[in-house]
């Protein structure tokens, strides 16, 4: 079998070596390597002898249900938190002036109303 030169991970020139051991140097498909009669390195899986020796180049690909939240994120959240504190007291505010504006007479369904938009604003569910 034929020498081949590699070039490593730290992109020094190693070899020669046999095709068969190239992949215990931690030679892949996209290793370059060189041997006599080559005019130029080329990548390993390009040279039909190597390419059915040497393991298939793997790429990692992080699963789809991974979220990374961004700063701007949670600045967002931030701020819709502060949007639904003021709807709160708002909704608060407008259904105690409701009940006080009705001079004694008492307004269940003002403060159901209420009770209910605050628990949709902040996703209450039964």
């Amino acid at each position: 079998m034929e020498q081949y030169f590699y070039i490593d991970k730290s992109g020094q020139q190693q070899g020669p070596v046999s095709a068969n051991e190239l992949p215990k140097y931690g030679v892949t498909r996209n290793t370059q390597v060189w041997k006599q009669g080559m005019a130029n390195w080329q990548t390993a899986g390009s040279i039909p002898e190597l390419s059915s020796i040497l393991p298939p180049t793997t790429t990692y690909l992080p699963p789809n249900n991974v979220s990374k939240k961004s700063t701007s994120d949670s600045a967002g959240d931030a701020t819709v938190i502060i949007l639904k504190i003021i709807a709160t007291i708002i909704i608060l505010g407008i259904a105690i002036w409701l009940n006080v504006a009705s001079k004694g007479v008492s307004h269940y369904g003002i403060s159901l109303a209420a009770v209910g938009l605050i628990g949709a604003i902040w996703g209450w569910k039964k």
